[in-house]
């Protein structure tokens, strides 16, 4: 929790001193293909049930431009079996990067449902969901990009921070490529 609470700090100012990421991700649950031109590290201090990792995509003076977080969590949890999860989980991660991260959510720019899905993949459905927001302490407009997905043990989210296209299409595009790179490669660990 540490990690949300300094990338939030590092979100809020333009002007962030360089921020510095455990290295790399170790996943036992799922795999993922790391994005390149990202720094990943593990979720701090996850809960039971529950992995994951952020990606941090830096300026070239080194400040936080976007970011990723992928977490898994294991379909036994209640939070995934008390209400239909592609109904819950896009509002309590809009809920949480208020309420650690200073991202207001605000209206709904793209959904769909039901993403398609490669014919051998792991994911047996997915969805995605995209939201105008604002970054506290920022006059720059930002964009957030939510993504569910569930295999037969496992449900996962996949959220991206990232300036909207109209204050900076580069790192939009940047971001929008690795979610989908991640969103796609993502697959469970046989047990």
């Amino acid at each position: 929790m540490t990690l949300t609470f300094v990338l939030s700090l590092a979100l809020l100012s333009p002007h962030a001193q360089e921020l510095r990421l455990p290295p790399g991700c170790t996943l036992k649950t799922f795999s993922i293909a790391s994005p390149e031109g990202w720094s990943s590290t593990n979720l701090q201090d996850p809960p039971k049930g529950r992995e994951g990792c952020m990606f941090l995509r830096l300026r070239p003076d080194k400040t936080p431009a976007a970011v990723i977080e992928v977490e898994s969590l294991d379909a036994s949890l209640p939070v995934v079996r008390t209400a239909d999860p592609f109904a819950t989980l896009a509002g309590k991660i809009t809920e949480g990067l208020k309420a650690h991260m200073n991202v207001a959510v605000g209206d709904l720019t793209f959904r769909n449902d039901d993403l398609k899905r490669a014919p051998r993949s792991p994911i047996d459905r997915a969805a995605m969901y995209a939201f105008d927001a604002t970054v506290a302490g920022s006059k720059v407009p930002h964009e957030v990009v939510i993504v569910v997905a569930r295999s037969p043990a496992l449900f996962f989210t996949v959220f991206g921070v990232t300036p909207s296209a109209k204050a900076d299409a580069q790192v939009r595009e940047a971001t929008q490529d690795a979610v989908r790179r991640l969103v796609n490669s993502l697959s469970p660990v046989a047990k």
